[in-house]
């Protein structure tokens, strides 16, 4: 059953319309939010995260009566280039030196 000229614009409007709307629904689903807002976990790639990771690793070693050396480095970078920050130690096998 052929379509007149009139009801095919309406149909192609109406098919527009929903293809438009759907899209606004897929870039409000991908907005993202400000940062201070996330619900995730801390940056712990960071400089700032690294040192803290390196912190908790020193304080619980030096409440077992263990003295250790934590630093913090650069181990890489993400695939942006951006650089990742990591712990380094003088623990052996997760363990201080005896």
């Amino acid at each position: 059953m052929p379509f007149d000229a009139a009801r095919r614009e309406e149909i192609t409007d109406n098919f527009v319309e929903f293809i438009e709307a759907k899209q606004r629904d897929e870039r409000r689903k991908r907005r993202l939010r400000p940062a201070s807002t996330r619900r995730g976990p801390d940056d712990l790639l960071s400089p700032a995260g690294a040192a803290l990771i390196a912190v908790k690793i020193r304080e619980f070693w030096a409440a077992a009566g263990y003295q250790i050396k934590v630093e913090v480095v650069q181990a890489g970078r993400t695939p942006g280039g951006d650089p990742i920050f990591g712990v380094r130690s003088d623990l052996r096998g997760a363990l201080p030196a005896r």
